[in-house]
């Protein structure tokens, strides 16, 4: 097991000052910020089809970029939904382009997914990264491109939290109710010499205690 100490924290989204380059899919679906130190979103609240998918993305350049070359393992985050009749199935959805509207682009999104109850509490949820976690799915207009997984991975360009049954497209399920994102982390592989040093400061530390002063007393 990797100490917990060694995990690679490589951006961590928290709101405590705004966004922090996440935004709901949609104006309309942004909650008040006041007061708030998560990212609150009101989905389907409006008339219309406009913000009725429960859909939180960024395109910040620290959220995005190769992530073969930043070696990105999982991505974490703390989820509510206070929807009083409406499941949120959580996936992630990732693409080298800016929306599934985009002829020829490449989305891929998250086989696991977790089903949030309404009215639930804050749930911490973790999404490993990998080829054979993810299927490429189908876009609005036409087909979807032919990058490889490699290919789409090492240009990611948006991320997205959705919330979608069935997994098949990257622009979330209609959704009615008030959901929060919270602590968004990107993580990578801890580097060896990371691993090292730590375990070699526990060993260090397990037997070079300081010696207990009262017994020369």
């Amino acid at each position: 097991m990797v100490p917990l100490s060694a995990v690679n924290f490589l951006v961590t989204s928290n709101f405590a000052d705004g966004f922090s380059g996440w935004m709901p899919d949609h104006i309309w679906e942004i909650g008040s910020e006041n007061g708030n130190d998560y990212l609150k979103m009101d989905v389907g609240m409006n008339s219309g089809n406009q913000g009725s998918r429960l859909v939180a993305y960024t395109q910040a350049s620290d959220w995005t970029g190769d992530y073969i070359t930043r070696k990105v393992d999982s991505i974490k985050f703390d989820f509510f939904n206070s929807s009083t009749f409406e499941t949120a199935t959580i996936r992630l959805a990732l693409s080298s382009a800016a929306s599934p509207q985009v002829a020829d682009s490449n989305w891929w999104v998250s086989h696991q997914s977790y089903q949030v109850s309404p009215d639930s509490d804050w749930v911490n949820l973790t999404f490993a990264i990998d080829e054979d976690l993810f299927s490429k799915v189908g876009i609005i207009n036409g087909q979807p491109g032919t990058e490889s997984f490699n290919e789409t991975f090492s240009n990611i360009y948006t991320l997205r939290i959705i919330s979608s049954t069935l997994g098949d497209i990257a622009i979330g399920d209609e959704f009615y109710g008030t959901v929060g994102i919270d602590n968004v982390q990107l993580i990578g592989i801890p580097e060896p010499n990371m691993i090292s040093l730590i375990l070699l400061t526990s060993i260090a530390a397990f037997y070079f205690k300081p010696k207990n002063l009262n017994n020369y007393s």
